[in-house]
């Protein structure tokens, strides 16, 4: 593997996750996208506050990717929207009893936030920044990152994989916990990782969850 940059980690660790969705790109593709997704709050006359199931949304200036019709596939002016929240507002009140539709495209999780991860790989392998990491422990900072991104994923609020349409409540209360396996799987996988790679450099690594203590004489009674 050559050497590479943070954004280049990145863009690798997106496109192995399979969260590619920078609306910029035609390489990688968008790989998250809604279609016809119901927005969530009341269509009351009034309100003018509404959520999208999925953020944060894909884009660098509102609205983003976000697009917004009612049943008549008309559209709906979006007056401001929050990338990190999946909040966005309408220039003004859809009529009562409309139905909402939105498509944009999303990620789960944002360049900031794995650039954050990066760094607290890089201390999980006594690194500092990309350029002080070995390439051979490439396979370790990428399954930190990965444990961190799939730990994250599983502590979202219950209502990012919830939604109501309707009187009818979608639950998917299982997928938190099918990201907290996937993330003890990737975080043991990281712990092997590094440590074969500074084994075999003759480095002697504390184990992860304690220590061995060295072999005792047998005990031998006084005759």
């Amino acid at each position: 593997m050559a050497a590479l940059t943070e954004a280049q980690a990145i863009v690798q660790l997106r496109r192995e996750l399979d969260d590619n969705a920078d609306t910029t790109s035609t390489d990688p593709p968008p790989s998250h996208l809604a279609i016809d997704e119901p927005a969530l709050g009341s269509v009351n006359g009034a309100n003018t506050n509404f959520r999208v199931r999925h953020f944060p949304l894909a884009g660098t200036a509102t609205p983003f990717s976000l697009e917004v019709r009612d049943e008549t596939y008309a559209a709906v002016a979006v007056a401001s929207a929050n990338r990190f929240t999946g909040q966005f507002v309408t220039t003004g009140a859809p009529a009562a009893g409309k139905t909402l539709f939105c498509q944009y495209y999303y990620q789960y999780a944002t360049d900031e936030q794995f650039r954050a991860f990066l760094q607290q790989g890089y201390r999980f392998i006594n690194a500092t920044t990309m350029a002080t990491v070995p390439e051979n422990l490439y396979p370790a900072l990428f399954a930190f990152v990965k444990y961190l991104y799939y730990l994250m994923l599983s502590t979202k609020s219950g209502d990012f994989f919830d939604s109501t349409v309707g009187d009818q409540t979608i639950t998917k209360s299982h997928v938190p916990r099918l990201y907290f396996d996937m993330a003890t799987e990737t975080k043991e996988e990281a712990f092997k990782l590094r440590d074969d790679v500074k084994l075999g450099q003759g480095d002697q690594l504390r184990p992860a969850y304690g220590f061995v203590a060295p072999r005792q004489p047998l005990y031998t009674p006084p005759q």
